[in-house]
């Protein structure tokens, strides 16, 4: 693997908050502190916006926070962080409280709850470096389900969101159902919270893709009546099809 050798303009880690919180050291300063939600929220977090792009308004789904969740943050990226900065060759997405551990050799996320525990994490440029390839999508170690993703999923959720799910990518994405059925029905492993770090080509398709697919379930679906946990549908469903994503590649 050949080792990259990247400034701070060229990788660019989106951390998603919707509070004032405290983030790791970042000395690289490769870590974009992101406001999901910005549009609805009546707090200003004195951060990047997911709706605007200096300052002023920008193509964005800030508004659709309660149901996307951190995909606010991931759409407004799609869209926008190759103007502020145009060299950019990685972009991932972090939580306010989860971040790869990049000393590990999986990769887990690590889940700070303390002010103490975030002032011992330290995120370089160094220690992502090595782990950087042309081609691959870095994740988070997997978790183990006690059954397949798709008995998980329609237990915590709504089976009928996951049926019409499972059609639009039968009648519209066919290539990837292979890899659909495969994860959803015959392993129990998944990789949760849509973190990930990818070549920004790599995104680019990935975002293409993944929003093309939620678009067209967003339009099948009415969440009106649904509770707050059982809104952020979208969002749940993104870590699913980001793993199938990464299997068909």
């Amino acid at each position: 693997m050949q080792k990259k050798t990247l400034n701070k303009d060229e990788i660019k880690i989106l951390v998603c908050c919707h509070k004032k919180a405290e983030l790791p050291n970042d000395p690289d300063e490769i870590l974009l502190p992101i406001q999901v939600g910005a549009a609805i929220s009546d707090i200003d977090l004195d951060m990047q916006h997911d709706d605007k792009i200096n300052n002023k308004k920008c193509d964005n789904i800030s508004n659709k926070n309660q149901s996307y969740c951190e995909l606010t943050a991931l759409y407004w990226s799609w869209k926008n962080i190759e103007k502020i900065y145009p060299n950019i060759k990685y972009i991932g997405l972090f939580h306010y409280r989860r971040f790869m551990n990049f000393k590990s050799k999986t990769l887990f996320p690590k889940e700070y709850r303390s002010i103490s525990d975030i002032e011992k994490y330290n995120i370089s440029i160094k220690d992502i470096e090595e782990k950087l390839t042309d081609n691959v999508i870095l994740l988070p170690k997997q978790d183990n389900l006690i059954f397949p993703p798709k008995i998980q999923y329609c237990i915590n959720h709504y089976s009928d969101d996951f049926y019409k799910l499972d059609n639009i990518i039968k009648n519209n994405y066919n290539e990837y159902y292979h890899c659909f059925d495969y994860f959803f029905n015959k392993t129990n492993k998944i990789n949760f919270y849509n973190m990930a770090i990818m070549p920004i080509e790599i995104f680019k398709d990935y975002c293409e893709w993944l929003f093309s697919i939620l678009t067209k379930l967003e339009n099948e679906t009415n969440i009106e009546n649904y509770s707050p946990v059982q809104k952020r549908l979208y969002g749940y469903i993104a870590e699913r099809l980001l793993n199938v994503y990464c299997l068909y590649m």
